[in-house]
């Protein structure tokens, strides 16, 4: 049984439990509370937030949010 995502960029009312786009890993997403989010405590600037957005299409996990945002361009080749 497969469990509907919400659309990407749509609040999350629940944590979800979703799988990262760019390595695969399984993580939980709390983006409707700022205390639990995961990605709460990684400064990323609007324009990379943006871009990473773009590639992947929704949440990453933290530790390629940290890998991404530790780089020039975000990874994204651009």
């Amino acid at each position: 049984m497969t469990t509907a995502q919400p659309a990407p960029g749509t609040a999350r009312t629940q944590p979800q439990h979703l799988t990262c786009p760019r390595c695969g890993a399984e993580f939980a997403c709390h983006v409707s509370d700022p205390q639990l989010c995961q990605c709460a405590g990684v400064d990323l600037p609007a324009d990379l937030t943006a871009r990473l957005y773009a590639e992947w299409g929704d949440c990453l996990c933290v530790n390629c949010l940290r890998e991404l945002g530790a780089t020039s361009d975000g990874g994204t080749g651009s």
